[in-house]
């Protein structure tokens, strides 16, 4: 019976607790706090002039959080308003714009006067920069074929798209309503798959083969034409179109991916680099869809993208006599040429930039 009634007790008391301290919460109030109640009732009884007097020094202290601050200085806009007082109303407009960025005008309720002042201002952000991170998945498109399979018409090679990483800064600029100029750096690593199958010409027998893991390391410059064609509160659809230089930073097959056969044996080569070999720049054409949720001041960036190059990634002077001649010798293959092309999925966040100022 004790037991049950100290549980009982103890409950009680935590709930009182509790409560109690709700209601204190609810109670008090920051003097600032109270003052902008104060003045927003001399507001409302037309005592306009009794506004500033109230809330001046806690605005120029930073007595309001955000919220706070952002009512009293709408509050003190409208009252310099009113008051006739065009340059002090225009002053606490920009600061109201650079105190909230996100701050927008109710036609509902906000007054003419206080919405065509606001119109008179720069309240969008004058560009967005950002970041993002994600796979991509590449393989070649093949252009010419210069292996030995190839040249007696045995295609014993095939190519297959590996997992690779990207990573992306760029800058948006808002040129027209819905278009969107970008411009940024990328770094990515590609890698694919090479299976190749020798052949003797004349018995036709197997002569040994490797499967080899290629890696491309290369930095691009996009350049893209962003369309938001689908809004809906907080999220918006967009696509995009543009172009990218590249230079290509290095290419090599990995020598923990690479193995060949010798007889019946496998054997797993030293890395060969291709590097020297290939064409270092190239330009490629790209083509984005992507989806944007809104959060704050900046958004949640998701997209999908397709790239392929335009040019030849291969030399072919180099085709068949390859700076490493390890690559005759040891995987006793020849660079087909061929042009890159890749999917990549990423995601990222994008900043709003915001400068609100005077716009006529």
């Amino acid at each position: 019976m004790f037991k049950t009634n100290w549980y009982k007790i103890t409950f009680s008391l935590l709930l009182f607790s509790f409560y109690s301290g709700a209601i204190y919460g609810q109670e008090e109030k920051s003097d600032c706090v109270i003052k902008l109640e104060q003045a927003q009732s001399k507001y409302d009884q037309g005592r306009i002039q009794d506004v500033e007097p109230l809330i001046g020094d806690c605005l120029a202290d930073g007595g309001f959080d955000k919220t706070g601050k952002t009512q009293a200085l709408k509050l003190l806009t409208l009252s310099y308003l009113f008051l006739e007082e065009p340059e002090k109303a225009g002053e606490t407009m920009l600061k109201l714009l650079h105190a909230n960025h996100l701050f927008t005008v109710n036609p509902a309720i906000d007054p003419s006067e206080f919405i065509n002042l606001y119109d008179k201002y720069r309240h969008e952000p004058i560009f967005n920069i950002g970041g993002m991170f994600g796979t991509v998945f590449g393989s070649p498109i093949i252009t010419d074929l210069n292996g030995t399979p190839d040249l007696n018409n045995d295609s014993r090679q095939s190519y297959s798209p590996l997992l690779g990483i990207k990573g992306d800064l760029f800058i948006e600029y808002k040129f027209k309503p819905k278009l969107y100029l970008l411009g940024g750096f990328s770094f990515q690593i590609i890698e694919f798959e090479k299976t190749h199958e020798s052949q003797k010409i004349i018995s036709g027998a197997l002569n040994g083969g490797f499967t080899g893991a290629e890696e491309v390391t290369s930095i691009e410059i996009p350049l893209l034409v962003q369309y938001h064609f689908w809004k809906k509160n907080k999220f918006t659809m967009y696509c995009a179109l543009g172009v990218a230089p590249q230079l290509l930073l290095s290419e090599s097959y990995q020598s923990d991916a690479t193995t060949f056969e010798i007889d019946g044996r496998l054997v797993t080569t030293n890395k060969i680099v291709l590097t020297p070999d290939r064409n270092r720049f190239n330009i490629s054409a790209i083509g984005i869809i992507g989806a944007k949720m809104q959060l704050d001041e900046g958004y949640i960036n998701l997209r999908v993208r397709y790239s392929q190059q335009v040019l030849n990634s291969s030399n072919p002077e180099n085709s068949l006599t390859p700076s490493n001649p390890n690559l005759l010798w040891e995987l006793t293959d020849a660079y087909d040429g061929f042009r890159l092309q890749d999917i990549g999925f990423s995601v990222g966040y994008t900043r709003n930039i915001f400068i609100p100022k005077k716009l006529r």
